[in-house]
């Protein structure tokens, strides 16, 4: 699959450079011939479409249980906006900055996927288990003498279940991301994206058209099938992934032997190199407020559909159908984030974005425009996946990629907190005396408009300074 030099550091490589003739591709120290590049993407793809399929399950099933156990708005917020970043917040920072200096014969990010994903799996086939459990606890405390509700007690269970799932979901999520960057060749980063992309909404079409309808009668099917195609095919992927191999860590200072004295110095080193380039920190806040831009969306279509007196059945078809026109833009613009880079096709993605959900917050009223509204707006929202996938890898030192990454998560995690609570609690003050099924969310999309806007702004100023590093032609990430 591909060959890795002896050599410490390889000499440095334009990352647009086209290779010579055609027939060798190159990142770091591994060097690709097409039929290498070919396995490497087989299987990377492959850990894409079952981690997709895991991502494009999971969260709806879960999401059709909230409802199904009446949970509100404000539990949506807490179980899929800040619970993720407070975890996010805790434990990425860490495994970014050991992922970035560890050396072994796995590499640098196998050994830190190896690990959460049969985690993953085993808290995937819990979670179809937590209605049972809720009600086993419900009896346990005391039945109709219980402090809680069966109801109660069911979204207690998920959400352990929810909680544990997410520790190893999120790691493996990010460090499977900087995997790609190490591996991948950067001349090929933007149509190797495109191609994740098509998988990704693959995966989701098939779940949204063949089995979401049933979700809700058949979710424990659901968590225990995903969960073991995850658990064993990612593991394959893991096994089957040489990585390259890097120059070593910078020393650890003399007189550095006590655990806290290395803390210390760990995170001051952490915050030196994350936040202390304005640069870096605009990029950051303009991807935090497009992800809150998504965040409403994300987070009330399901309810919001079923408002309207959609079925899920329907609103999976729909759902489908976005997926599918996702799809279709998938590749094409990816190769035109690599032709124009994926910092002009982000700008035009979130445009496009904030005047469309601006007119669904106006006309969506009904079943029919929320399904208009549904595909357009996300597809359009898929176009700004597509085109940020190889944002990051292009704009940020391929060094220290992780540390970088996981510091915009960091910058991200308070702030999507913040507004996930914040939407929660205005959708229930909106709403008073109602159950989640006959709310009113549409309001959710100009959240969202307002959020692409602002995220325009601070991308364009992001845009104005990766032009005087040099631009498409020359830039060099700042360090």
């Amino acid at each position: 699959m591909s060959t890795s030099t002896s050599e410490q550091s390889p000499p440095p490589i334009q990352p647009y450079e086209t290779p010579p003739g055609g027939r060798r591709w190159r990142t770091g120290t591994l060097v690709y011939t097409s039929t290498g590049l070919a396995v490497l993407f087989f299987w990377l793809l492959w850990g894409d479409f079952t981690i997709s399929l895991k991502d494009r399950s999971v969260t709806p099933t879960f999401q059709v249980l909230l409802r199904t156990y009446h949970a509100k708005a404000i539990v949506f917020s807490l179980l899929l906006n800040v619970l993720p970043t407070l975890i996010s917040l805790a434990l990425i920072p860490a495994i970014s900055y050991r992922s970035d200096r560890h050396r072994g014969r796995w590499g640098r990010r196998i050994p830190y996927l190896l690990i959460p994903t049969p985690l993953a799996a085993a808290t995937m086939i819990l979670l179809g288990f937590s209605p049972h459990a809720g009600r086993g606890l419900h009896a346990l405390l005391g039945g109709a003498r219980a402090p809680m509700t069966t109801d109660g007690c069911i979204i207690f269970c998920m959400g352990v279940f929810w909680t544990l799932f997410e520790f190893a979901n999120i790691t493996c999520g990010a460090v499977f991301a900087w995997l790609i960057n190490d591996v991948v060749p950067p001349s090929l980063m933007g149509r190797f994206y495109g191609m994740f992309r098509v998988l990704s909404l693959l995966a989701g079409m098939i779940f949204s058209w063949c089995i979401y309808g049933t979700v809700a009668t058949n979710y424990l099917i659901v968590f225990v099938s995903i969960g073991l195609l995850y658990g064993v095919s990612f593991t394959a992927m893991c096994m089957r992934v040489k990585e390259g191999e890097h120059p070593p860590p910078p020393p650890v200072p003399p007189g550095s032997g006590k655990a806290f004295s290395n803390l210390g110095r760990a995170v001051q080193t952490y915050a030196r190199d994350s936040f202390s380039n304005p640069y870096y920190l605009w990029f950051f806040f303009s991807l935090t407020l497009a992800n809150i831009a998504f965040l409403p969306i994300n987070n009330y279509s399901v309810p919001f559909s079923t408002s309207l007196g959609m079925s899920d059945k329907i609103y999976g078809h729909f759902s489908a159908i976005q997926l599918g026109c996702s799809m279709i833009q998938a590749f094409p613009i990816g190769w035109l984030a690599d032709k124009i880079h994926p910092i002009r096709m982000t700008m035009i993605a979130l445009l496009l974005y904030s005047l469309s959900t601006f007119v669904a917050f106006v006309f969506v009223r009904s079943a029919w425009t929320f399904a208009a509204a549904h595909v357009i707006c996300g597809t359009i929202s898929g176009f700004w996946l597509t085109a940020t996938a190889a944002l990051g890898p292009r704009l940020l030192p391929k060094s220290k990629f992780a540390t970088y990454a996981s510091a915009a998560g960091i910058v991200a995690a308070p702030c999507t907190m913040f507004a996930g609570l914040v939407v929660g609690w205005s959708m229930d003050l909106l709403n008073p005396g109602r159950t989640i099924d006959h709310y009113d969310f549409h309001s959710m999309y100009l959240w969202a408009s307002v959020g692409a806007a602002l995220s325009l702004m601070l991308t364009w100023i992001v845009y104005r300074k990766f032009m005087a590093y040099g631009g498409p032609e020359g830039y060099l990430a700042p360090e």
